[in-house]
Formats: structure tokens, sequence, C-alpha cells
């Protein structure tokens, strides 16, 4: 898992992340390890890119309604068979979906949000 050590490597440092983030499922596994590592949310400070210029304003808004809506079970994974296993473990660790998106809402809540172009 190529994106474990990313964000392994990023832990304390700004992740600067384009808008399809959080509509990624193996971004959002990404986060999911940084939760079961038990590493402090106030660790990342997350930073959507945003285009510059009369866009900067839409993109703002698509990021705040990425934090605000988040759903795990509406994020896009290439292979069937990869999304089935990552929601597998994201029901081990936490039960069901609405409290495994309770969590990445809350943390990424409590993240230090900024978006930039």
């Amino acid at each position: 898992m190529a994106g474990v050590a990313r964000l392994a490597r990023r832990v304390r440092r700004p992740t600067r992340e384009g808008l399809t983030y959080l509509s990624r499922l193996w971004c959002v596994i990404e986060l999911f390890t940084f939760m079961q590592m038990g590493i402090g949310i106030r660790s990342i400070r997350f930073q959507p890119l945003c285009r510059s210029g009369p866009r900067y304003k839409e993109d703002k808004a698509n990021v705040d309604d990425q934090l605000e809506n988040f759903d795990v079970s509406q994020c896009k994974c290439f292979n069937e068979a990869d999304k089935r296993q990552m929601h597998n473990m994201i029901y081990a660790a936490y039960g069901d979906m609405s409290n495994f998106n309770r969590e990445i809402s809350q943390m990424l809540q409590a993240a230090d949000v900024i978006a930039t172009n």
C-alpha cells in the first residue's frame, strides 16, 4: 500500500490534495489507516488544491460540500473486488459505514483544512 507510506511521510506536514481526494476510496483508506494508527488529528493539515481565479469560489464550495456531506459508500474505486475488501475493513473496524463517515467528518473538521490554489 504505497498510499500508507505516503501518508506516514505526511504526518505533521501539509497534505495537498486534488478536489477528488474524498471521492476516491483508496485515498479515504489512507485516512482510515491514519485513524487506525492512532495518530492525533492535529498531526495533519488537509489542503485541497483549488483552481485560481474565478473558479476558486466554485472549487472551495465543492470542498466544503465534500467535507460536510462525506459518505464513503459514494466513493469510487476502479476495482470492485478492492472496493468490497475496503468496505469489509471499514465494517470490521467501525461496525457500519455511518460510524466511519462520522469519524472521517470529525477528523477533517478538527484538522487544519485550508483550500489553496
